[in-house]
């Protein structure tokens, strides 16, 4: 669980923050019993991501609020719109030391000028390899179909072996995960052998197409985040200090210090944030719901 692991790498944090986190995480996302709602429950206030943030050196609880007047992470009062939705769900005593962290809207990054050039445009993520192939991953909203082929700057790729895309999937939390088959005479290069979580304030850098390195900071993890343009919920999510991500950077693989693998571009909140999704919670997904025996990064 990237939150549990994200809250031990910090210095501080609060008491239980990964725990409190994950059971809010659940009760925004779900709401009350016999309540329907094709976007997670808490988007009704603004709320589009829960999990946990690093705050005047602290990690505790954290809400991503769209349409917050605030310039800065603020506290949840109970009279407000968010605090009496909480309060209605969990125990709101619990949570004093809640953020909320305003951002704009979360949406996707697929813009012209990268490796990926069709089905759609994006960057192509990190080698992965199985029983009985070689590939690469990228995000399943950049290669959203089986068996189509996959077309970067010089040519042919690949082919789709692997798709999935939240898009249009409302409040089922998802893996943005697609995998693209190359063929066994394909040199690949540049392939990552391991993963890590990332801690607070842990320094992280962009690998983009054609251009340098983009440096980002980790704020928090997220278990759940909600892109409204796309009706989508993505689980295990990391939010950056600042947006460091632009148009045509999905897919794009995500280092830490050591050029260590932490995830894939998701997209971003412009002028907030950029959002990264947990290369290892990918690989788990794609593993449960494919029939690529044995996947895994190299």
């Amino acid at each position: 669980m990237s939150i549990r692991e994200f809250v031990r790498k910090g210095s501080q944090s609060q008491p239980n923050v990964a725990a409190r986190a994950l059971l809010l995480a659940d009760a925004l996302l779900r709401g009350p019993e016999k309540v329907f709602d094709n976007r997670p429950y808490a988007v009704r206030v603004g709320v589009y991501g829960v999990g946990v943030a690093v705050y005047q050196g602290t990690v505790r609880p954290a809400l991503l609020v769209v349409g917050s007047p605030a310039e800065k992470p603020i506290g949840i009062v109970r009279e407000s719109p968010v605090g009496a939705l909480m309060a209605d769900l969990v125990d709101f005593e619990t949570y004093g030391d809640l953020i909320a962290v305003p951002t704009s809207a979360p949406e996707l990054q697929v813009a012209p000028g990268d490796a990926i050039r069709k089905p759609k445009l994006g960057i192509l993520g990190a080698g992965v390899k199985w029983t009985t192939g070689q590939g690469f991953l990228t995000v399943g909203h950049v290669a959203p179909t089986l068996g189509v082929a996959v077309i970067g700057q010089a040519g042919q790729i690949g082919t789709v072996v692997y798709a999935n895309d939240p898009s249009g999937h409302g409040a089922i939390v998802e893996e943005d995960a697609a995998v693209i088959e190359v063929s066994s005479s394909v040199r690949r290069t540049g392939l990552f052998s391991s993963s890590t979580v990332p801690g607070p304030n842990d320094a992280v850098s962009v690998l983009r197409s054609g251009k340098p390195n983009a440096p980002a900071s980790i704020m928090g993890s997220f278990q759940w985040l909600y892109m409204p343009g796309a009706n989508g919920t993505y689980g295990e999510v990391y939010s950056t200090t600042m947006q460091a991500t632009y148009q045509g950077d999905s897919g794009a693989p995500v280092m830490d210090s050591s050029n260590v693998l932490i995830g894939h571009v998701l997209g971003a909140s412009p002028q907030f944030s950029s959002y990264v999704q947990d290369v290892a919670y990918q690989l788990k997904s794609v593993a449960s719901r494919s029939k690529l025996g044995g996947i895994a990064l190299g």
